[in-house]
């Protein structure tokens, strides 16, 4: 039985757009104040219930690491679509004595959950709120857009090969495949905040 982090989507307000991104400060202490725990079979079929869910772009300089969701991955409505965000679930195990860092917590798992990292990475800061109500994925999740700068002679590669593959690529390619509509929604909209896609 898996309990994961969620917020009502009603406290969130006129603040949650239906498609796209939103001040993550602006939103933030509701997020803090508000969360819970819930089962999750629960989650994933309501959605009055907005799961939160740490999204992380790693970033190497003009580079980002790009991701493809493999058939063996578990999230099958994702399988074959391009991604820039390693993303998961915030469980209970996250739960520390600064409520904010359940979100680092839960970002830094994801990272070492998905990628093997050979040196040393910087902290994870938050960016911005992402979300999409247009899919039924996306209807019942918002995404906590964080950014990870990858060092330079910092080098990522997928742990699960069975379930994704990747590698690093100039941000100036990325542009093509968003307009091709390779990639999940969630990177598409990321992409288009940072500047990367129209």
């Amino acid at each position: 039985m898996e309990f994961i982090y969620v917020v009502k989507r009603e406290l969130l307000g006129n603040k949650l757009v239906k498609t796209g991104t939103m001040k993550w400060n602006e939103s933030w202490g509701k997020i803090l104040d508000n969360g819970f725990f819930v089962e999750r079979k629960w989650a994933e079929k309501d959605s009055s219930f907005k799961q939160i869910i740490p999204y992380i772009l790693m970033k190497r300089g003009n580079e980002i690491f790009l991701f493809r969701r493999l058939k063996g991955g578990g999230e099958k409505r994702l399988h074959n679509l391009w991604s820039v965000g390693i993303g998961g679930h915030i469980n209970p195990g996250e739960v520390t004595e600064s409520p904010e860092d359940i979100f680092t917590a839960a970002a830094l798992r994801e990272i070492n959950e998905e990628l093997v990292v050979s040196g040393q990475l910087s902290p994870v800061r938050p960016a911005f709120l992402l979300n999409d109500d247009s899919n039924e994925v996306g209807s019942v999740h918002l995404g906590l857009v964080m950014i990870c700068e990858v060092p330079e002679r910092t080098d990522l590669s997928v742990r699960e090969t069975d379930t994704l593959e990747g590698e690093f690529i100039e941000i100036t390619q990325l542009s093509d495949k968003v307009a091709d509509g390779e990639f999940e929604s969630w990177s598409s909209i990321a992409l288009k905040e940072l500047g990367v896609a129209k």
